[in-house]
Protein backbone atom coordinates (compact mmCIF):
# COMPACT_ATOMS: atom_id res chain seq x y z
CA UNK A 1 0.00 0.00 0.00
CA UNK A 2 0.98 3.68 -0.23
CA UNK A 3 2.65 3.21 -3.61
CA UNK A 4 1.89 6.77 -4.71
CA UNK A 5 3.12 8.19 -1.41
CA UNK A 6 6.34 6.23 -1.97
CA UNK A 7 6.55 7.67 -5.48
CA UNK A 8 6.09 11.16 -4.05
CA UNK A 9 8.86 10.51 -1.54
CA UNK A 10 11.26 9.51 -4.31
CA UNK A 11 10.63 12.80 -6.13
CA UNK A 12 11.70 14.94 -3.19
CA UNK A 13 15.09 16.66 -3.51
CA UNK A 14 18.11 15.74 -1.38
CA UNK A 15 17.71 18.77 0.90
CA UNK A 16 14.26 17.46 1.92
CA UNK A 17 15.69 14.28 3.48
CA UNK A 18 13.97 14.95 6.80
CA UNK A 19 10.66 15.41 5.02
CA UNK A 20 11.18 12.04 3.30
CA UNK A 21 11.89 10.39 6.65
CA UNK A 22 8.81 11.94 8.24
CA UNK A 23 6.62 10.97 5.29
CA UNK A 24 7.86 7.40 5.64
CA UNK A 25 7.17 7.38 9.40
CA UNK A 26 3.62 8.64 8.89
CA UNK A 27 2.52 6.65 5.85
CA UNK A 28 4.82 3.73 5.13
CA UNK A 29 5.08 1.88 8.41
CA UNK A 30 2.72 -1.05 8.90
CA UNK A 31 0.28 1.10 10.86
CA UNK A 32 0.19 4.66 12.03
CA UNK A 33 0.32 4.52 15.81
CA UNK A 34 -2.18 7.32 16.42
CA UNK A 35 -4.51 7.44 13.40
CA UNK A 36 -6.48 4.62 11.78
CA UNK A 37 -5.99 4.32 8.01
CA UNK A 38 -9.33 5.99 7.18
CA UNK A 39 -8.50 8.85 9.57
CA UNK A 40 -4.97 9.25 8.18
CA UNK A 41 -6.01 9.29 4.55
CA UNK A 42 -9.03 11.53 5.19
CA UNK A 43 -6.76 14.08 6.87
CA UNK A 44 -4.12 13.77 4.13
CA UNK A 45 -6.65 14.09 1.31
CA UNK A 46 -8.25 17.13 2.96
CA UNK A 47 -4.86 18.79 3.39
CA UNK A 48 -4.05 17.90 -0.22
CA UNK A 49 -7.18 19.70 -1.39
CA UNK A 50 -6.45 22.68 0.86
CA UNK A 51 -2.86 22.97 -0.39
CA UNK A 52 -4.05 23.01 -3.98
CA UNK A 53 -0.90 21.39 -5.37
CA UNK A 54 -2.11 19.04 -8.09
CA UNK A 55 0.90 16.72 -8.16
CA UNK A 56 0.90 16.19 -4.39
CA UNK A 57 -2.89 15.83 -4.34
CA UNK A 58 -2.84 13.23 -7.11
CA UNK A 59 -0.33 11.10 -5.22
CA UNK A 60 -2.35 11.29 -2.01
CA UNK A 61 -5.61 10.65 -3.88
CA UNK A 62 -4.27 7.53 -5.61
CA UNK A 63 -3.56 5.84 -2.28
CA UNK A 64 -6.64 7.28 -0.56
CA UNK A 65 -8.91 5.71 -3.19
CA UNK A 66 -7.87 2.29 -1.91
CA UNK A 67 -9.03 3.11 1.62
CA UNK A 68 -11.77 5.74 1.39
CA UNK A 69 -15.28 5.64 -0.04
CA UNK A 70 -16.65 8.38 -2.33
CA UNK A 71 -18.57 9.91 0.59
CA UNK A 72 -15.30 10.32 2.48
CA UNK A 73 -13.60 12.02 -0.47
CA UNK A 74 -16.54 14.40 -0.76
CA UNK A 75 -16.39 15.15 2.98
CA UNK A 76 -12.69 15.98 2.58
CA UNK A 77 -13.60 18.54 -0.09
CA UNK A 78 -16.31 20.01 2.14
CA UNK A 79 -13.84 20.31 5.04
CA UNK A 80 -11.22 21.99 2.83
CA UNK A 81 -13.68 24.50 1.40
CA UNK A 82 -15.66 25.29 4.53
CA UNK A 83 -12.63 25.64 6.75
CA UNK A 84 -10.99 27.91 4.22
CA UNK A 85 -13.98 30.21 4.57
CA UNK A 86 -14.25 29.88 8.36
CA UNK A 87 -10.52 30.22 9.00
CA UNK A 88 -10.38 33.50 7.11
CA UNK A 89 -13.42 34.92 8.89
CA UNK A 90 -12.36 33.86 12.38
CA UNK A 91 -8.77 34.99 11.82
CA UNK A 92 -10.19 38.38 10.87
CA UNK A 93 -12.37 38.47 14.00
CA UNK A 94 -9.35 37.59 16.16
CA UNK A 95 -7.06 40.14 14.52
CA UNK A 96 -9.51 43.02 14.16
CA UNK A 97 -9.37 44.08 17.79
CA UNK A 98 -12.90 45.40 17.45
CA UNK A 99 -14.83 43.94 20.40
CA UNK A 100 -18.16 44.54 18.68
CA UNK A 101 -17.08 42.48 15.65
CA UNK A 102 -15.77 39.70 17.91
CA UNK A 103 -19.20 39.35 19.54
CA UNK A 104 -21.07 39.18 16.22
CA UNK A 105 -22.42 35.94 14.81
CA UNK A 106 -20.60 34.92 11.62
CA UNK A 107 -23.82 34.88 9.60
CA UNK A 108 -22.27 32.38 7.20
CA UNK A 109 -24.25 29.46 5.79
CA UNK A 110 -22.63 26.19 6.90
CA UNK A 111 -25.33 23.56 6.27
CA UNK A 112 -22.97 21.35 4.24
CA UNK A 113 -21.16 20.53 7.49
CA UNK A 114 -24.29 18.85 8.91
CA UNK A 115 -25.02 15.22 8.03
CA UNK A 116 -21.77 14.97 6.12
CA UNK A 117 -22.15 11.25 5.41
CA UNK A 118 -19.06 10.08 7.32
CA UNK A 119 -18.10 9.63 10.96
CA UNK A 120 -18.15 13.13 12.49
CA UNK A 121 -14.94 12.38 14.38
CA UNK A 122 -13.08 11.94 11.09
CA UNK A 123 -14.71 15.05 9.65
CA UNK A 124 -13.62 17.04 12.72
CA UNK A 125 -10.07 15.73 12.21
CA UNK A 126 -10.16 17.04 8.65
CA UNK A 127 -11.47 20.42 9.82
CA UNK A 128 -8.72 20.58 12.43
CA UNK A 129 -6.05 19.81 9.81
CA UNK A 130 -7.15 22.68 7.54
CA UNK A 131 -7.37 25.03 10.52
CA UNK A 132 -3.80 24.09 11.45
CA UNK A 133 -2.70 24.72 7.87
CA UNK A 134 -4.43 28.11 7.83
CA UNK A 135 -3.24 28.99 11.35
CA UNK A 136 -6.69 29.82 12.71
CA UNK A 137 -6.41 29.70 16.51
CA UNK A 138 -10.15 29.96 17.08
CA UNK A 139 -11.01 27.07 14.73
CA UNK A 140 -8.12 24.95 16.03
CA UNK A 141 -9.51 25.28 19.56
CA UNK A 142 -13.08 24.54 18.48
CA UNK A 143 -12.21 21.37 16.55
CA UNK A 144 -9.61 20.23 19.08
CA UNK A 145 -12.24 20.51 21.84
CA UNK A 146 -14.80 18.59 19.79
CA UNK A 147 -12.28 15.83 19.15
CA UNK A 148 -11.19 15.68 22.78
CA UNK A 149 -14.87 15.31 23.76
CA UNK A 150 -15.07 12.37 21.32
CA UNK A 151 -12.17 10.69 23.12
CA UNK A 152 -9.35 11.59 20.72
CA UNK A 153 -6.05 11.65 22.62
CA UNK A 154 -3.44 14.41 22.46
CA UNK A 155 -1.02 12.20 20.51
CA UNK A 156 -3.60 11.78 17.74
CA UNK A 157 -4.16 15.53 17.61
CA UNK A 158 -0.42 16.05 17.28
CA UNK A 159 -0.30 13.40 14.55
CA UNK A 160 -2.88 15.41 12.57
CA UNK A 161 -0.59 18.43 12.89
CA UNK A 162 2.38 16.32 11.77
CA UNK A 163 0.57 15.08 8.66
CA UNK A 164 -0.41 18.66 7.84
CA UNK A 165 3.09 20.04 8.37
CA UNK A 166 4.85 17.31 6.36
CA UNK A 167 2.48 17.67 3.41
CA UNK A 168 2.91 21.46 3.48
CA UNK A 169 6.71 20.99 3.49
CA UNK A 170 6.46 18.67 0.47
CA UNK A 171 4.60 21.36 -1.44
CA UNK A 172 7.26 23.90 -0.46
CA UNK A 173 10.05 21.60 -1.69
CA UNK A 174 8.26 20.87 -4.96
CA UNK A 175 7.57 24.55 -5.53
CA UNK A 176 11.25 25.35 -4.91
CA UNK A 177 12.18 22.74 -7.50
CA UNK A 178 9.89 24.42 -10.05
CA UNK A 179 11.65 27.77 -9.63
CA UNK A 180 14.17 28.72 -12.23
CA UNK A 181 17.45 27.33 -10.99
CA UNK A 182 20.77 29.11 -10.89
CA UNK A 183 24.00 27.72 -9.53
CA UNK A 184 24.66 29.06 -6.08
CA UNK A 185 28.20 30.33 -6.32
CA UNK A 186 29.82 32.50 -3.70
CA UNK A 187 31.12 35.74 -5.12
CA UNK A 188 34.36 37.26 -4.02
CA UNK A 189 34.06 40.48 -2.07
CA UNK A 190 34.08 43.55 -4.22
CA UNK A 191 36.44 46.47 -3.75
CA UNK A 192 33.61 48.43 -2.10
CA UNK A 193 33.01 45.80 0.65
Amino acid sequence: MAHSIMSLMKKLPVYAVDIKDNLEKIFLQDTNQYLAQDELYSVALTVGYALGHEHVLNNIRADAKIILEDASANACKVAAVMMSMNNILYNFKDMSGNKEICKMNSGLVMTSMNNIGIDMKIFEMCCLAVSILNKCQYCIKVHENKLTTKGVIAESLLEIAKVTSVLAAIVTAMDIEKLRSYDFILREASVDD
